[in-house]
């Protein structure tokens, strides 16, 4: 008499979780591509499902909506090499490496996910987007908060230069924004943006020593 093989099942169960995976996958490259071309207004889930080749009915079963699909690449997009950074930033005895890893930070973040902001910048009628657009600020402002104040505890800012406006000039300067208009607009490489960064975020905020 044959015997039942359990193992068999184990393995199917597996691979449709790895399919289901790759169907996520797809689908969510799909729409940032459409994301990009078209905004977010002018995205449908029938032009994702057509980008990614599924049916319109997949689409909507792995995410629903297309605000949906939008939080999850969002999420996918940050990367896990900031934490490490931020840590080391706020233990740096030196304040321009505070400030060049802070840069370093703000880069990787706009390399990950600089179309996905603009995406979310115009998803105006989508409170639960807007909401997440204020969590992903007050939670960069709180983390430059901290590292600004380490740099004026230890009197490393420049004089006349408040911590209020130190943290308005790094949320400005480390913006996507402003790596959009330099990396993908104007041609400059992340590398020549990263290293003008720094040396404009150093001379307008650390305190000049003489000698």
């Amino acid at each position: 008499m044959a015997r039942t093989v359990k193992p068999r099942r184990k393995y199917n169960r597996a691979g449709r979780a790895q399919a289901a995976a790759a169907t996520r996958d797809a689908i969510a490259t799909a729409a940032r591509l459409i994301f990009r071309e078209r905004g977010f207004a002018g995205t449908t889930m029938e032009s994702i499902a057509a980008e990614a080749g599924y049916a319109p009915q997949t689409v909507y079963f792995h995410f629903g909506t297309k605000a949906a699909i939008l939080k999850h690449l969002v999420e996918e997009s940050k990367s896990e090499r900031v934490i490490p950074l931020y840590q080391r930033s706020l233990a740096a005895e030196d304040p321009r490496e505070q400030l060049a890893l802070a840069v370093s930070i703000g880069r990787f973040g706009a390399e990950a996910g600089w179309d996905l902001t603009q995406v979310l910048g115009s998803a105006r009628s989508e409170p639960e987007l807007q909401e997440m657009v204020r969590g992903l600020e007050s939670e960069k402002q709180w983390g430059i908060g901290n590292l600004v104040a380490s740099l004026a505890a230890r009197g490393h800012l420049c004089t006349g230069v408040t911590q209020a406006r130190a943290v308005d000039l790094l949320m400005v300067l480390t913006s996507e924004e402003l790596f959009r208009l330099l990396v993908v607009q104007r041609g400059w490489s992340p590398d020549e943006y990263e290293t003008w960064l720094v040396a404009v975020i150093q001379r307008e905020l650390l305190q000049r020593v003489k000698g």
